[in-house]
């Protein structure tokens, strides 16, 4: 496995894992299993944790594992009150058009019923550009992380310049590419953080140097 990993499935349920790893196994794709309890990620401040198992797939095989997935759920039958059996042409194809965002099972179900009902391709087209566009936008940060963000920056430390670096250049790998976590407004605002925050730390490396030097 190299570097280049793509998260195909989070969930907290062991069973629901199994059933993943039997499935890519049988397919031959290689995958890796982790925890996101595995480290604190400093722009999770302000909106909540969950304990989840996460597989993930390289970049190159993302496309072919979803297709695996998808062909296993197919055979078994959509439940008679499943959300899918009523919604709208509309509705099915912004499942499908943006299936990251969807399990394997919606997704698939999601397909057949679009081509059951003979909707044309360009629907789910729309819906794919939509999500592109999401993606390239990217999301704005909380009033929480922008908040503690220049706490610790005034405050001094490494965990300020690491949200202000965060803000300004963390980026997500997504089956759609690489793109900046934030939108550019958020990133604007991390600028004069990352500025200050650098500044105050190399103060306090300089001031920390001369003490040892002059005692």
């Amino acid at each position: 496995m190299d570097s280049n990993l793509i998260e195909l499935l989070r969930c907290r349920d062991a069973e629901s894992i199994d059933e993943i790893k039997e499935i890519l196994d049988a397919a031959g794709i290689p995958y890796r299993i982790g925890s996101n309890t595995s480290g604190f990620d400093i722009t999770s401040i302000g909106s909540g944790s969950d304990v989840q198992e996460i597989v993930s797939v390289r970049a190159g095989d993302y496309d072919a594992a979803r297709a695996a997935m998808e062909k296993v759920y197919l055979g078994t039958d959509l439940p008679e009150d499943h959300y899918l059996r009523d919604s709208s042409d509309d509705e099915l194809a912004e499942v499908v058009g943006q299936a990251s965002l969807w399990s394997a099972f919606d997704v698939a179900h999601a397909r057949r019923l679009l081509e059951e009902r003979g909707v044309e391709p360009t629907k789910i087209a729309a819906k794919k550009d939509a999500r592109l566009d999401q993606l390239r936008t990217g999301k704005q940060a909380s009033g929480y992380l922008l908040f503690f963000g220049w706490l610790f920056t005034l405050l001094g430390g490494l965990i300020g310049l690491g949200i202000a670096w965060s803000l300004c250049h963390l980026k997500e790998r997504t089956p759609e590419g690489e793109f900046y976590t934030y939108d550019a407004a958020s990133r604007g605002e991390g600028r004069p953080m990352l500025i200050v925050a650098s500044s105050i730390v190399g103060i306090e490396v300089v001031l920390r140097i001369w003490y040892l030097v002059s005692t």
